[in-house]
């Protein structure tokens, strides 16, 4: 019947998904199904399909991106879970699977990032002195001094700018920390990030987003990460391998070298990063307390200590 065809049953669960989820990576999750399962599928109930037509799909996908297929298994372990539980189908056929036999150990790897000290103050220069297209060099700009991840720097808008406040707003929708208790993502600008913002506003302030393309598109993560190869900075074996999701990564252990410097507490550090801070019920109590001014100061010497190292012609 109509209501418990593969594909009906997806799209319901999509639409549920995407009240949980940021654009981006809603985006992704539906991208993926739509290019594996949904193909092989698409003109069966739910209640049809075997677990070992699931392993099939899961190992072939990890022949290609190892961690994509452990994404995979989750997510159709969840889709299956909101099957059974609106009727949909009677079991959970993902329960059934090995998952240990099934899935590739995948190794974690941290994310490079450039620390030492001569390797940074070149990067920096370099990021200063690039003559590149204006938005990838401002977005590159402005992730030294605010350090956010990939897909919320790419889709900041200018909405969520107050020049008045030096104030960068994220509503917590778009965050990957989705917890409301926390309310929105604030986070202090510089005097530096707000002169990087002013000069991409004369540029785009007529557009939604900040780091906007030429065809009126905001920025692709993948267009800053390849201005950094091209720049010289892909070699991990040297220490001079940074994408653009590395400059959290920077800031975070150049501000505990630091750490008598700026006298910042361990929250304020963490709450720029949007990094959740003690357990579910410490966040409970804490989750709205407001480090703006510790997080002023420490962003203040933040961008104090990245102008420093500029290297002047």
């Amino acid at each position: 019947e109509k209501d418990s065809n593969f594909a009906n049953v997806v799209e319901l669960w999509l639409k549920d998904q995407e009240r949980r989820l940021s654009g981006n990576t809603f985006k992704r999750k539906k991208a993926l199904f739509e290019n594996t399962v949904l193909k092989a599928f698409s003109n069966r109930t739910i209640e049809e399909i075997d677990h070992t037509e699931i392993i099939t799909i899961i190992e072939n996908k990890a022949l290609q991106t190892p961690e994509t297929s452990r994404r995979l298994f989750t997510y159709l372990n969840d889709l299956w879970q909101f099957s059974v539980s609106r009727k949909y189908c009677k079991h959970n056929i993902i329960a059934d699977i090995h998952k240990k036999s099934t899935l590739p150990t995948v190794k974690k790897v941290n994310y490079p990032k450039i620390v030492e000290p001569t390797i940074l103050k070149e990067l920096i220069t370099t990021l200063y002195r690039y003559h590149g297209h204006y938005t990838t060099k401002n977005a590159l700009k402005f992730v030294l001094h605010v350090p956010l991840r990939a897909s919320n720097l790419v889709t900041v808008k200018w909405s969520f700018i107050d020049f008045k406040k030096q104030l960068l707003t994220i509503p917590r929708a778009e965050m990957k920390i989705k917890d409301a208790s926390l309310g929105d993502f604030k986070i202090p600008l510089s005097n530096e990030a707000i002169n990087i913002l002013k000069e991409q506003y004369l540029y785009t302030s007529n557009k939604e987003y900040v780091f906007v393309t030429d065809n009126g598109t905001h920025l692709n993560q993948e267009t800053p990460n390849r201005a950094l190869e091209r720049l010289g900075f892909n070699d991990n074996s040297r220490g001079r391998r940074q994408r653009l999701h590395s400059f959290r990564g920077t800031y975070r252990a150049i501000a505990n070298t630091n750490q008598m410097a700026h006298g910042c507490s361990y929250e304020s550090k963490e709450k720029v990063l949007d990094h959740a801070v003690g357990s579910q019920t410490e966040r409970a109590y804490t989750g709205k307390a407001d480090y703006i001014q510790e997080m002023q100061i420490l962003l203040n010497w933040w961008s104090g200590f990245i102008l420093d190292m500029v290297e002047v012609k």
